[in-house]
């Protein structure tokens, strides 16, 4: 399911971003469906775009779902934002997105104005929605703690240019 903001929408008709792709799990057993991963496209400049709160539920990675929230929100990108737009993402898990066509990057020039186009109601709104869905995991202690080979210590950037 896509969704987008409707206050945003009705202020940029032509606009399409910024949008979320929330994928959901609907179950016979269960009253409600459920939030099992979310990413979020929100544009920084023209031709710039930055992905962010890519999330898979704990208990789901492993099971392709991240890669379908990503390959999803790449054809989005590909179908509504212009020929040669970039797309960047900041992670500790680079492996993962180079596995989906990203590669490493320095920081986009734009990134400190990336939360500008976002109001406070939309950054309260989403923050409690992913604290509900996905609360936060102590950190685990950094005795003994070892990175595995597809995780680095401090973030990294990757990018993805979008060809139609």
């Amino acid at each position: 399911m896509l969704f987008n903001d409707k206050t945003q929408l009705e202020q940029q008709p032509n606009s399409f971003v910024p949008i979320s792709l929330i994928l959901i799990e609907e179950s016979d057993n269960q009253s409600s469906p459920t939030v099992v991963a979310h990413a979020k496209l929100i544009q920084s400049q023209q031709s710039t775009f930055i992905i962010e709160t890519v999330v898979t539920r704990k208990d789901k990675r492993g099971s392709g779902l991240g890669r379908r929230v990503m390959d999803e929100l790449c054809s989005y990108a590909k179908t509504h934002l212009p020929q040669g737009s970039t797309l960047y993402l900041s992670t500790k898990i680079p492996t993962f997105y180079e596995k989906c066509g990203f590669e490493r990057c320095e920081a986009p020039e734009s990134f400190g104005k990336v939360c500008s186009s976002l109001n406070t109601q939309q950054i309260h709104s989403l923050s409690n929605m992913l604290a509900k869905r996905f609360p936060l995991q102590p950190p685990p202690s950094s005795q003994g703690a070892t990175t595995t080979s597809s995780e680095t210590t401090s973030d990294v950037w990757l990018k993805k240019i979008i060809h139609s």
